[in-house]
């Protein structure tokens, strides 16, 4: 066999020579194997598909066509099926250099949604589109200079895992849960890239495995992207959820409120009337500030109450039983009495205490 390979890239060239049965064998593996990945690939796409319609959220759609362009350019990278490269009456095989650079595009789309980079983190996000629309130069650049940027190509899109990367750490480190999944979706990709480029340096064996190992090491990471996102819509649920219950309490707690003010300022209200028809301000005044301390108590507790949500406890002291049936008997007397019924409190000890607010 004589053979004569010229190409302006470094290239690895690896050669066995096997009998029919041994390529068909291998031929009937390798078809198993891609329409085993290509199936996990399609069952993903249709999966994430469906939650977009039921749920219409948009970071979908950005999986979505993270997911899709980055398949399309897996399955030209295997010639798998056979049409690839007509599919659509294009010319793949010429367009796949321009195509190349919406793989790290869309990726960057999907997880500027995921990391909401454009609300939390505006400097990131910078970086961000700056990138995105060095993707873009670069894929027009392929136009007028074909594989005349492929070596600046792989450098920058090595400089956008590292931009991905710091994000995804960033957001984990400000408590994004879901950006957990993410980065171990970076990791399993960044670990196929190694396996596959330590293949071609002889430190891993050349097999079914080791050739494609980018591609599997991107089904594993559309894989975690996918559980990124169903956690990053969990917290979100979660999170409305707990809006919701809090504005439910809130809601109940001014409407106590509400009705507790009103009884010592219907005090306040009567005395005031009672003080204007006669001159006997020396003996209504206790009543008058003791009403006013109790609403200034109130108010202490709505101040404390906005407090609660952070730390979920109620801080507890002693607190008289005496003095809580004296303030009832303050607030409720005159109410009682005008309606002819009269109020009595009793209680076993004169000086009863118990662990309140």
């Amino acid at each position: 066999f004589l053979i004569r390979v010229s190409s302006p890239n470094i290239v690895n060239l690896q050669f066995h020579i096997d009998d029919q049965a041994g390529v068909y064998q291998k031929d009937r593996l390798e078809g198993m194997f891609f329409s085993l990945l290509c199936g996990s690939l399609l069952a993903m796409i249709i999966y994430n598909f469906l939650l977009y319609v039921s749920l219409r959220d948009r970071n979908y759609l950005y999986y979505l066509l993270f997911a899709l362009v980055n398949i399309h350019l897996d399955l030209l990278a295997i010639k798998f099926p056979n049409d690839i490269f007509t599919w659509g009456g294009l010319n793949w095989g010429r367009l796949t250099s321009i195509y190349t650079p919406f793989a790290p595009l869309t990726t960057f789309l999907f997880v500027r949604s995921f990391l909401q980079t454009r609300l939390l983190y505006p400097n990131m996000d910078k970086v961000f589109l700056g990138y995105m629309a060095g993707l873009l130069g670069l894929s027009f650049g392929e136009i007028w200079a074909p594989h005349g940027l492929i070596e600046f190509a792989d450098l920058y899109f090595l400089i956008g895992i590292v931009i991905l990367v710091v994000a995804g750490i960033i957001s984990l480190r400000d408590g994004y849960r879901p950006s957990l999944y993410y980065l171990f979706g970076l990791t399993a990709f960044f670990v196929g890239i190694v396996i596959y480029l330590g293949r071609s340096q002889g430190f891993f064996p050349t097999n079914l495995g080791t050739i494609n190992a980018h591609i599997v090491g991107q089904a594993v990471e559309m894989l975690l992207m996918s559980l990124a996102l169903g956690a990053k819509i969990k917290m979100l649920e979660l999170e409305s959820n707990r809006a919701m219950v809090t504005a439910q309490v809130k809601g109940r707690l001014l409407r106590v409120i509400s009705h507790d003010i009103a009884n010592p300022l219907s005090v306040v209200k009567a005395t005031a009337y009672y003080l204007q028809s006669r001159e006997t301000l020396g003996e209504k005044m206790p009543m008058i500030l003791r009403a006013v301390a109790m609403i200034e108590d109130i108010m202490k507790f709505v101040t404390k109450s906005e407090s609660l949500e952070a730390s979920h406890t109620i801080p507890l002291e002693p607190v008289s039983v005496n003095e809580l049936f004296d303030s009832l008997a303050f607030l409720f007397n005159g109410s009682a009495a005008e309606k002819g019924l009269r109020l009595k409190f009793e209680q076993d000890s004169a000086d009863l205490y118990v662990l309140a607010e």
